[in-house]
């Protein structure tokens, strides 16, 4: 059995570990680096040599999928013009290997080509991803979509259920990917590994865009007065914020959680609806003079916060954007309706029986108090449902939606050891690579 995986900056230490265990298990096992300061030692590397000049080549239509989800593109005036060099190399790479499982994300450019390659050649790409709740658990997505791919069909009592139903929706439990995890001081000493954010983290990226990594990688002045202008525009939000808070008074609420941009979860997965910016102003238009839109960003907001989203924000008078430090906690029961995209808060707003209106695609969807829309002006029609009594999920339905949750995930944490360390233990190593392992076609 042969698995391919696919280079994910610090990503990829994972994979390596997971490549040992399945290489245990007898399976032959090659990487493919796209960055050349993330070559995996102890295994066979195939390392695609960065384009020339004259092989950056306009890709016309080709890639217009992968163009809008590219962060590159998206956040720093990146362009296509690599494309098809690096589908060429990709897809030989592919061609001669002949891997019978190709394991990686769904996030940067050259996943997203290889998983295009993938489909075209009918190889299995899984995306192995934190699925949220219950905690400490992930799911195969399929190629760049959020179909999982088998699943543990684990399931629980009517009792587990209801104390998992409780837990989420009093958020007594937060996803994988909104803890902080401890970094043991052996771990730390070590070294191997460096902090998010910190100066050897920096130099790992700065080092790589030297040597010629500027398809991922942006400038690093064009970074530095990006995060700069990102720090003004947080006081020029919470001045609106302020600004605005009174303006509340005696109207419904319908809560927009913006989501974290660059992500996969929603440039990809929810990519018809990522231009945050736009969806939230015709959100705000389609709605009553009793109503306003409270857009929520995260404390740690990232490049989703931008001078076209404070615009729309401003010339909207019915949008109210919060104070970034304003907790989740404290504005969730305001709500008289939940509006994401691909967000967590779809499952956190069924368990609570809070009613979503619900625009990409989720686990959720077609459960008791989900509103489908496919386009944001339909929320008028949304409401007109709301106001005539629209049911939300009983308990037997929340009961079905963990027993959802259970069965189409695994037990396991995915990430990369910079952020969550215990992600290499060796118990969880073993569990998610029994899971992949188990996943190869024709096994």
């Amino acid at each position: 059995m042969k698995i391919l995986f696919i280079e994910n900056r610090y990503k990829t230490h994972f994979w390596k570990a997971l490549a040992a265990e399945l290489q245990e298990r007898g399976c032959e096992i090659l990487f493919l680096i796209q960055n050349h300061r993330f070559e995996v030692g102890g295994f066979p590397n195939t390392v695609i040599a960065y384009p020339r000049k004259k092989e950056l080549l306009d890709s016309g239509t080709a890639f217009e999928f992968i163009e809008t989800a590219d962060r590159s593109c998206n956040c720093f005036a990146g362009n296509s013009r690599h494309y098809r060099f690096y589908y060429e190399k990709i897809s030989a790479v592919i061609a001669e290997y002949q891997p019978d499982l190709v394991v990686g994300e769904a996030t940067v450019f050259h996943e997203l080509l290889a998983i295009q390659i993938c489909r075209e050649e009918e190889i299995v790409y899984l995306n192995p991803s934190s699925s949220s709740y219950p905690k400490n658990r992930f799911s195969l997505y399929q190629y760049d979509t959020k179909l999982a791919y088998k699943g543990s069909a684990e399931t629980c009592s009517d009792a587990r259920c209801d104390e998992l139903i409780e837990a989420i929706s009093q958020r007594k439990i937060k996803p994988d990917y909104m803890l902080k995890h401890q970094v043991d001081q052996a771990f730390d000493d070590d070294k191997t590994y460096p902090q998010p954010g910190s100066w050897r983290d920096r130099n790992i990226i700065l080092q790589a865009y030297a040597a010629g990594e500027r398809y991922n990688t942006p400038h690093p002045l064009r970074k530095l007065l990006h995060d700069r202008r990102l720090s003004q525009l947080k006081i020029e939000w919470n001045a609106l914020a302020a600004e605005r808070a009174d303006s509340m008074a005696d109207k419904k609420i319908i809560l927009y959680p913006l989501q974290m941009q660059p992500e996969a979860n929603l440039d990809v997965w929810g990519q018809k609806h990522r231009d945050q910016a736009e969806l939230v102003a015709m959100l705000a238009k389609a709605l009553p003079d009793d109503f306003c839109l409270l857009v929520k960003a995260n404390p740690k907001v990232k490049y989703e916060l931008n001078e076209a989203l404070l615009a729309r924000v401003r010339e909207n008078k019915n949008s109210v954007p919060l104070a970034l430090a304003v907790k989740m906690e404290a504005v969730f029961p305001q709500a008289d309706l939940i509006v994401t995209v691909t967000g967590t808060i779809a499952i956190e707003a069924v368990l609570s029986g809070k009613p979503l209106a619900l625009l990409g695609e989720s686990v959720v969807k077609g459960s008791a108090g989900v509103i489908w829309l496919d386009h944001a002006a339909e929320l008028s029609a949304a409401l007109e449902r709301l106001a005539a009594g629209f049911p939300t999920a009983t308990q037997e339905e929340k009961q079905a939606l963990i027993r959802r949750l259970l069965s189409s995930s695994y037990a396991g944490l995915i990430s990369d050891p910079c952020h969550a360390p215990t992600c290499l233990d060796a118990e969880n190593i073993k569990q998610v690579a029994a899971v992949i392992h188990a996943a190869v076609p024709g096994k």
